[in-house]
């Protein structure tokens, strides 16, 4: 049933009494006259009297249907839908997107601060009696007020000291997962979304499982963007540091890769910089929606245990993804145990690559033990094992080597003429239960060419951005093995395709592989530049899985290794803007990390405890620095069939509330009316007013006088 909003225009429909009383005023009977010469034509005028009626009594109903069409349509009425909003009091659920990209700029004001006052706006159209839930995704405590109340005094106070948080949303899943918990109470409620839409926060397979919800609480939901960043901007979107750890004042390398959106256009410069001033930077010239990776070296002077410090971009839209925090632990050298199976000659090259001029590399400190050492010694303080033409793995070694693996550590296998390195131990290790392997000699000494398997591994990249493949060099001998699927092989011989290095993952640890021994007795490859590119780029790989880092993101905990033998440890943590907190933490035993969580702010935190401090980085999720976000019609489309309506402002979102409790807009539809019946009224009233074509005999009666031959 149509409901009208202006009920004093349908007074307007009054004015429809003006046509039919002038009608019935100038209705008058006609006076006969007797004239005997043309009473033949009596039948004639009865018929056109017939018609003139007819004409005039549906000529007169169209003037009043348009009068009446047009005091209808200025009364503005509504076709009200019931199934979709019930009468009576609303439940209304805020959901403020308060994820990181929710503090890019529009104008002098945030994208989080224009949807808090447009909540507000919402909030104050309310009446008595409306109830009210507000949720946050973003926030570590999502749930500002839940379930609905309706002291919007309380809510609006709760609603002006919301602010935004750094972490990611996920909206589907926070709603999905509020909606299924919640008891009641949310029949028929409007879900009001106040976000930017990135395309990361809007999962389809998580809509997908939340709109049978909705759909059993016939709710409506109403998509609400303050606006879409339409200035230009650069962003960090990812960045990497090598090596992961600095030896002393030792140089590293940082990595970044930047992306800017559709509206940038210039150049942006990127600073590495660390607490004691700027290292280097770099200017880019970039165009909209593109991708550069860049990379700046520096060196780090000082003694701190950590260097710390960031990368940077100039100031734009979106500050939060112009900077990328780091933090390397410093060391004294990061040790390598190389274990000999049968005389120092087996591991002379591992360590003149690893110690390249008689001087530590920038990763590894090597130690050097036989075989019957390495049996019987502790090797769990090392960070890599090179073992080099080894004896036979019998049972004992190889569960030395699980034992190793199991907690993190990392194996290089060389052959050599002990042959040692055979088939079944190999396949004790996940990955390669069906591993076959056998020593092949060539005829005579062949070049063999190595290339890439898998483009896709850092360590096979960074080896192919250092020294350019192929690589080649004169063989002798080699280990033929052959794996379904080359799994786990990333490097190969071009000419038989088989693999050059194999990688097992045994639970926390990494067991590698190598087609050719470490000395000269196989090959001259410990002679070429790849070799000592190789050995010191799988050095740095696999420490680096060994060292725990010292970086995470908001909202994500962070396992640490914390010095000292207890278990129960008391922190306290400062903040970047200074704020200070204490947290108690345990681990099972001196040797296992700690878990820190809590860290809601990106930057650098200094965590201490008695004489021992840390200092640790904090970025933003990755999610959040891309701002690729989705059109409304992909919104609208992904929520189909659900009651749902798209707005850029508050006013086009109170016309969709109206729409939707109040129903379609009908005078559209009456105006048009109106229009094509005052035309349809024209052209009848003219097509039944033409003159007629007299008939024969009455046009030969009047050019003879009424005489008839």
């Amino acid at each position: 049933m149509p409901i009208f909003l202006s009920n004093v225009f349908l007074l307007f429909g009054l004015v429809a009494l003006v046509p039919l009383l002038l009608h019935l005023l100038h209705r008058r009977r006609p006076q006969p006259i007797q004239f005997a010469a043309v009473r033949f034509l009596k039948e004639a005028i009865s018929k056109s009297r017939r018609s003139r009626r007819i004409t005039q009594c549906l000529t007169l109903l169209m003037r009043i249907l348009i009068i009446l069409l047009l005091a209808a349509a200025f009364a503005r009425p509504q076709i009200r839908f019931h199934h979709l909003v019930p009468g009576g009091h609303r439940v209304i659920l805020i959901v403020l997107d308060a994820s990181a990209s929710m503090q890019a700029q529009e104008g002098d004001k945030s994208l989080f601060e224009l949807s808090r006052g447009w909540a507000e706006s919402l909030l104050a159209g309310l009446t008595e009696g409306d109830r009210v839930a507000i949720i946050a995704p973003g926030c570590p405590d999502y749930r500002i007020v839940f379930p609905p109340v309706s002291d919007h005094k309380a809510i609006l106070a709760a609603l002006q000291d919301l602010q935004p948080g750094f972490g990611a949303a996920t909206l589907p899943e926070t709603i999905r997962d509020l909606l299924e918990k919640a008891d009641g109470g949310l029949h028929g409620a409007e879900i009001h979304i106040f976000s930017d839409f990135q395309k990361s926060a809007w999962n389809k397979t998580a809509l997908d499982a939340l709109k049978p919800t909705l759909e059993q609480l016939n709710a409506a939901v109403f998509l609400n963007r303050p606006g879409i960043l339409s200035t230009g901007d650069t962003g960090i979107a990812e960045a990497m540091f090598h090596p992961p750890a600095i030896i002393g004042n030792s140089a590293f390398q940082a990595t970044a890769t930047l992306t800017t959106n559709d509206h940038f256009v210039g150049a942006n410069i990127v600073r590495l910089a660390t607490d004691t001033g700027e290292l280097n930077h770099v200017a880019l010239e970039m165009l909209p929606g593109e991708s550069q990776t860049t990379g700046l070296s520096g060196i780090a002077p000082g003694e701190a245990p950590q260097v710390v410090g960031s990368l940077r971009l100039e100031d734009d839209a979106y500050e939060l993804n112009n900077c990328f925090f780091f933090s390397l632990p410093r060391l004294a050298g990061i040790p390598a145990l190389l274990v000999n199976g049968t005389g120092e000659r087996d591991t002379f090259f591992l360590r003149r690559a690893l110690q390249p001029g008689g001087q530590a590399a920038a990763m590894m400190v090597p130690t050097t033990v036989g075989w019957p050492e390495f049996l019987a010694g502790d090797i769990s303080g090392n960070a890599v094992v090179m073992i080099a033409n080894p004896p036979v793995l019998d049972d004992t070694a190889v569960a030395k080597l699980r034992h190793y693996l199991a907690n993190g550590g990392a194996i290089v296998l060389f052959p050599g003429e002990n042959d040692g390195i055979q088939a079944p131990a190999l396949r004790q290790f996940p990955g390669w239960e069906n591993l076959t392997v056998t020593s092949r000699d060539n005829p005579e000494l062949t070049r063999m060419d190595i290339s890439l398997l898998d483009t896709h591994e850092p360590l096979t990249q960074r080896l192919a951005a250092v020294l350019p493949p192929p690589w080649s060099f004169p063989v002798r001998r080699y280990l033929h093995c052959e794996i379904p699927d080359q799994s786990g092989a990333l490097l190969h011989f071009q000419q038989n395709r088989s693999p050059f290095m194999l990688r097992s993952r045994v639970e926390a640890g990494s067991l590698w592989l190598i087609a050719v021994s470490a000395n000269r007795d196989w090959s001259d490859w410990p002679l070429t530049p790849f070799f000592l590119v190789f050995v010191q780029e799988l050095a740095k790989e696999v420490a680096g899985m060994r060292l725990r880092s010292l970086s995470t993101v908001v909202n994500t905990p962070l396992p640490l290794a914390w010095p000292g033998s207890a278990v129960r440890i008391d922190l306290t943590i400062t903040a970047p803007r200074g704020h200070e907190r204490r947290q108690t933490l345990t681990r099972d035993n001196p040797a296992a990390p700690i878990l820190l969580d809590g860290l809601t702010m990106p930057g650098i935190h200094t965590l201490s405890s008695g004489a021992e401090t840390c200092r640790i980085a904090v970025n933003i999720p990755a999610t959040e620095r891309d701002l690729a976000v989705m059109s409304s019609s992909e919104l609208l489309s992904s929520l189909k069939p659900l009651p749902a309506a798209y707005s850029s402002d508050h006013g086009q979102l109170r016309r969709h509330v109206d729409e939707l409790r109040q129903g379609s807009p009908l005078w559209p539809l009456l105006l048009i009316l109106a229009f094509a019946l005052s035309m349809l009224e024209v052209l009848f009233a003219n097509s039944r007013s033409r003159a007629v074509t007299q008939p024969r005999l009455v046009g030969q009666l009047l050019k003879q006088g009424g005489g008839v031959a």
